[in-house]
């Protein structure tokens, strides 16, 4: 029992540590000097995602990070090379960039969404299934670093 309550307050004190200040609304995991996010609980609706925190490289959105927070828009840095599976399903945006770090993009990831735009760079190598369902999009344009959709 104590040791639970030990790894449960030390989990708590990385998470604050990670992210500094609670009021920046990122809620991530360090391992291996690397940070996941794994959740948001900020009120900004136009969310710009730091490239790191207390020094330490953000490289992945978990699953489920920022699902169904009513986004109106997210930047992701070049620091991040993964997307978790409904990682921003169901928000509102209408156009992403991915940028040429992430190599792949889980399922659902942005799924529900009012995406009309998607811009794709070059890195790319992966999109799993229904990625993208449930939006707008008219014409995409996928990178040649494409090995499986």
């Amino acid at each position: 029992m104590k040791k639970n309550v030990f790894l449960l307050i030390a989990l708590v004190v990385i998470v604050f540590t990670v992210f500094g200040q609670a009021s920046t609304g990122f809620v991530g995991m360090e391992n291996n000097g690397q940070v996941t996010i794994t959740g948001y609980n900020g009120t900004d609706m136009d969310v710009v995602i730091p490239a790191e925190t207390s020094g330490m490289p953000i490289v992945i959105i978990g699953d489920g990070a920022f699902r169904d927070k009513g986004l109106s828009s997210v930047t992701i840095p070049d620091s991040v090379t993964s997307i978790g599976e409904y990682a921003f399903s169901g928000n509102g945006f209408g156009e992403i960039t991915i940028p040429g770090s992430v190599i792949s993009i889980g399922e659902y990831a942005f799924s529900r969404n009012w995406l009309n735009s998607v811009i794709f760079h070059n890195g790319l190598t992966s999109i799993e299934a229904y990625a993208f369902y449930g939006n707008q999009i008219r014409n995409l344009t996928l990178p040649d670093s494409i090995t499986s959709i």
